[in-house]
């Protein structure tokens, strides 16, 4: 026999309100057409509580402890790059637990972890970190009629046929060949150009496209010919 649905809040008021008008158990169960022993357990509830609301129920103790979770952050920490997947598998045999890839993710997430796509950023050994940092605490000090006589200047190459970065679409499994759900690429090389340009207290200066690869000739061509009309207008 399978289990009888629980009562709402408004038939476990309509129970009390019987039986404050009067009725016995019998008869409220014969008008409710509920068993005695629900109308019984209902009235002692609420005897009990003052109120027909049902109680918070405790729900499926976790099956990890905080002390497990500490073991995954420091896993985490080791190794950023890792799968939801490799980081089960690790955790398991460290905690002697069998716990799935679901769970590890959201106790990644209950910690604050949440996978997205690395940065990128351009790579500084650990000697040019510390050049640049002093060259930083020197800087600080200048004053604002310094840095009205500095201009910065710097070449950049974009990628014109697609970004560096993944690209992701959303698709059924039977689409993926359709044109908006694929990305071009191109042979032999991917199209790009180079473009140079400097800014300075003043504003910006021109954005240009330097037609050849970046050489010192190419670069002393590209300061006598926009840097230097730059700073004399």
């Amino acid at each position: 026999m399978g289990r009888s649905k629980e009562l709402t809040e408004e038939e476990r008021s309509y129970v009390v309100g019987l039986a404050r008008g009067g009725l016995s158990i019998s008869k409220i169960a014969t008008e409710t057409k509920r068993p005695r022993g629900t109308i019984a357990t209902i009235l002692r509830r609420f005897r009990i509580r003052g109120n027909v609301k049902t109680a918070p129920r405790s729900g499926r103790p976790p099956v990890t402890t905080p002390r497990d979770e500490r073991s995954l952050e420091r896993l985490v920490k080791q190794d950023r790059h890792a799968t939801a997947k490799s980081l089960t598998k690790k955790w398991n045999k460290v905690t002697e637990k069998d716990v799935s890839v679901m769970t590890t993710r959201r106790r990644l997430h209950s910690l604050g972890y949440i996978g997205r796509q690395a940065r990128k950023k351009p790579y500084i050994s650990s000697k040019n970190k510390k050049k640049r940092m002093e060259w930083a605490r020197v800087m600080r000090k200048k004053n604002l009629a310094y840095w009205k006589k500095v201009v910065f200047t710097d070449e950049s190459k974009i990628k014109i046929s697609r970004s560096d970065g993944r690209v992701f679409v959303w698709r059924k499994s039977t689409v993926e060949w359709l044109p908006c759900c694929t990305l071009g690429s191109v042979k032999m090389g991917e199209a790009s150009i180079m473009v140079w340009g400097a800014i300075s207290y003043d504003g910006v200066g021109p954005l240009t496209v330097v037609e050849s690869s970046i050489t010192g000739e190419t670069y002393r061509q590209t300061l006598h010919k926009h840097f230097l009309p730059l700073v004399v207008s």
